[in-house]
């Protein structure tokens, strides 16, 4: 994993802005802890990464370089969204939470698929799953097959959910995924959905009032915080995880594991 560098001066106030803490008291503690996941983004040591084997078997230095782009693609959509909010941008912060998301679910299902098509022990499978991980292109490929399609991300999105609920208690497991449940309410403000139209419309007795004060609200700004929070935590952890996959041995594919041909009858 790229490593952390020790600080040795002391935190620094959280990066939400003092004045949203003053009008709103009870993010002081989401808004510390996102700090904190903020400092941990920036002070990773990304190195110079070397290219290793360009067989199938060479997968360490391919699952570091997808867990160092989306580390670097998630403090940068992080730092944003906070910018955000101090902003009272709310609309601009769903969306950058959304793509947060989108860039925890990819660093999981990366290693996931690829330790899955690893066990079905066929260098060619393996091959395509690196090649659709590292640049899968949707523009390119629809012209060019040379270029391999990417994976989608709603298939990311479920396949990382079924991990990542199991972190959860018990009690708050359901029969849909918790995790995608989730994405789905911030894509209803990242889309032009009902969301998005009513984020900053405010019910009078007469009608309608437009202002960007409507979803100036303590739940929404702790909402947002604790998505950005749980987001990043995991993308920190799940990268760890992807960089920690080796390459696989020279005796890859195993012959133990290939389903065994039927002998030739000679007779």
């Amino acid at each position: 994993m790229a490593n952390e560098e020790a600080s040795s001066t002391p935190m620094r106030l959280p990066r939400v802005d003092e004045s949203l803490l003053k009008e709103f008291p009870q993010l002081k503690d989401g808004a510390a802890r996102l700090d904190a996941l903020l400092q941990r983004f920036e002070q990773l040591t990304l190195e110079p990464l070397q290219f290793g084997d360009r067989t199938a078997r060479g997968l360490s230095w391919r699952c570091q370089a997808i867990a160092r782009a989306n580390l670097l693609r998630g403090n940068e959509l992080l730092r944003h969204a906070i910018h955000a909010l101090n902003n009272g941008d709310i609309l601009a912060a769903y969306v950058l939470t959304r793509a947060l998301y989108e860039t925890l679910a990819f660093v999981v299902f990366a290693r996931r698929e690829i330790e899955r098509t690893t066990m079905k022990n066929d260098p060619k499978a393996l091959t395509k799953c690196i090649e659709r991980l590292t640049c899968g292109n949707s523009i390119k490929s629809k012209s060019d097959s040379n270029w391999p399609k990417p994976y989608h991300i709603n298939d990311v999105l479920r396949d990382a959910a079924k991990y990542l609920d199991e972190y959860l208690p018990e009690h708050l497991r359901s029969e849909s995924a918790v995790f995608t449940d989730d994405y789905d309410i911030k894509s209803e403000f990242a889309h032009p959905n009902q969301g998005s139209f009513s984020i900053y419309q405010r019910l009078t007795s007469t009608g309608y009032e437009f202002t960007r004060d409507a979803p100036r609200k303590p739940e929404v700004f702790s909402q947002l915080i604790s998505a950005l929070c749980m987001t990043s935590y995991f993308l920190l952890q799940e990268a760890d995880a992807l960089e920690a996959m080796r390459d696989l041995p020279p005796a890859w594919p195993s012959k133990k594991l290939q389903k065994e041909e039927p002998e030739e009858d000679n007779t």
